[in-house]
């Protein structure tokens, strides 16, 4: 909540507080089980290193509060995930790779490494190699409206505004809700030509998210 809206030094000191009292609370609680604790403390230790790097832009720190969760929960991919993003926004592209490649080996049965992996050959221009990613991503779980819209997105790139829109509007139908799956649906449909297509997508966002400024524009208001 606090995080959420841009306080990053409020929330430090909170997660920073809540960090320190979990540590303290399995040391003094020898009856609290080892996994509730350990869920306590490397949950605490994420949030302090999320909002380190993200908030306060301290990468170092923000490591090493990581380092403390994965030594608490070293199976859960979402800390690995999170810490190749920290490389990745450093466009450290090979770094980035190796952290989720080791989500991906330590639970092979879900899309978020694949995604993961997709978005980082994407950012570094490698369009064919994410491609790759996402379609695996869809073939593990085939009901992903975000797998869907990676696709899009790179298939944009491509300059394949069809396909893309195809892509895009699939995601809309899995998660009719968000209203990112409609600006990119209208993006996609104004580059290729079909702008009452797109006033339709930009409309349907504007109508989930009211103050998007993305969908304003494209409706030119």
């Amino acid at each position: 909540g606090i995080a959420a809206k841009g306080q990053w030094a409020r929330a430090l000191d909170y997660y920073r507080a809540a960090a320190a009292a979990a540590d303290e609370l399995a040391a003094s609680a020898p009856a609290l089980s080892s996994e509730s604790a350990a869920l306590l403390r490397w949950q605490a230790h994420q949030r302090v290193g999320r909002t380190l790097y993200w908030g306060a832009r301290d990468r170092s720190a923000a490591l090493a509060e990581y380092q403390r969760a994965l030594e608490l929960a070293p199976d859960n991919i979402g800390l690995y995930i999170q810490v190749g993003e920290i490389a990745a926004d450093g466009r450290n592209f090979a770094e980035a790779t190796r952290w989720y490649e080791r989500a991906r080996g330590i639970d092979p049965t879900s899309e978020a490494p694949l995604l993961s992996l997709g978005a980082n050959e994407l950012a570094a221009g490698r369009v064919a190699e994410a491609m790759a990613y996402f379609r695996d991503a869809l073939a593990l779980k085939a009901n992903s409206d975000a797998a869907h819209q990676w696709l899009g997105r790179a298939l944009v790139q491509q300059g394949l505004y069809g396909e893309a829109q195809a892509e895009f509007a699939e995601a809309a139908r899995l998660n009719p809700r968000s209203s990112d799956h409609y600006l990119w649906l209208g993006a996609a449909s104004r580059e290729g030509g079909q702008l009452n297509a797109a006033v339709i997508a930009y409309r349907k966002a504007l109508e989930l998210e009211p103050t998007s400024s993305v969908a304003l524009q494209g409706l030119g208001l």
